[in-house]
């Protein structure tokens, strides 16, 4: 896992292929409620349209400013996917 924490943040349509091709399909509100709860919990940081330097509503198809677009693994969450971390319940692998 340190090439997913040493790397930059990962598109959140890169992450949803990802888990449809490993046979996981997710729709894009279930995965933002999913990464919602990732990031309350500290284990992502997540970065949101409208946070996305350069973002401007007055553009066109500037798309809703609050989807996800990235996202990050923290050091808490790279202590869960390699067990250092107690078990969350709300987490599976």
């Amino acid at each position: 896992m340190q090439e997913e924490y040493a790397g930059r943040m990962t598109q959140v349509r890169t992450l949803r292929g990802a888990l449809d091709l490993r046979g996981y399909p997710v729709s894009p509100d279930s995965l933002g409620f999913h990464l919602v709860y990732l990031a309350d919990e500290g284990y992502v940081r997540i970065t949101r349209a409208n946070e996305v330097p350069g973002w401007r509503m007055d553009r066109p198809n500037s798309g809703d400013p609050n989807a996800i677009v990235w996202a990050k693994l923290t050091p808490k969450g790279l202590r869960l996917i390699d067990g250092v971390e107690p078990e969350d319940l709300g987490v599976r692998f």
